[in-house]
C-alpha cells in the first residue's frame, strides 16, 4: 500500500461490529489530477504539456487502491464487499463513468476479473500516473512476494 496516496476521506471500511466495530478491511478510491489541465501559468502544467504527456485515459481518472482484510477475515466476502462498493461509488459518482484501474499482483488477477476488470497487456495503455508506480510495484513484487505487478482497468460493460 503506497502511503502516500492516504487520505481517510476516500476509504471504504468493513467492520466487525460484533468485536465492538474492529476494522476488518479497508480500501480506497484514489483521483489522480490530469496534470495538463492545469492553468498556463502553473509549472507542472507547463512541463506536462511541453513533454506531450497528456491523459491517455478519458474522463476522470481513479485508482481502486489500499484494499486489504485482515488474515482471519479473507475469504469470507470481506474484500468483495469492499471493492464492490467502491465500484459503486466510481460508477455512480459522475455522469459519465470514470476510468477505473488499479495496480495488483499477478496471482489476485482472477479476484478482480470476477468485478469486471481486465488486464492492461499493452504498457502503452496504463495511465500515465500510474506507469511510474507500477514500474516500482514490479520490482517490489519480485523481492518480497515473488510475483508480478500488474495494471487492470475496468470493463463498464462486464462490471458487477
Amino acid at each position: 500500500m503506497n502511503p502516500l496516496g492516504l487520505d481517510p476521506t476516500r476509504f471504504v471500511v468493513a467492520v466487525d461490529e460484533a468485536r465492538g466495530g474492529e476494522i476488518v478491511g479497508f480500501g480506497q478510491l484514489k483521483p489522480w489530477e490530469t496534470l495538463s489541465d492545469r492553468p498556463k501559468d502553473d509549472v507542472v502544467g507547463q512541463v506536462v504539456r511541453l513533454l506531450n504527456l497528456t491523459p491517455n485515459w478519458s474522463g476522470e481518472l481513479l485508482e481502486l487502491a489500499s484494499l486489504v482484510v485482515t488474515k482471519e477475515w479473507r475469504g469470507v466476502g470481506v474484500g468483495t464487499a469492499v471493492a464492490r462498493r467502491l465500484v459503486t461509488d466510481a460508477k455512480t459518482a459522475k455522469a459519465k463513468p470514470p476510468t477505473l484501474c488499479l495496480l495488483t499482483l499477478r496471482t489476485t488477477i482472477p479476484f478482480y476479473e470476477r468485478l469486471g476488470f481486465e488486464e492492461i497487456v499493452s504498457p502503452e495503455y496504463v495511465p500515465r500516473p500510474l506507469q511510474a508506480e507500477l514500474a516500482l510495484g514490479r520490482v517490489v513484487a519480485r523481492i518480497a512476494r515473488n510475483d508480478e505487478c500488474v495494471a487492470m482497468k475496468m470493463d463498464w460493460e462486464k462490471s458487477l
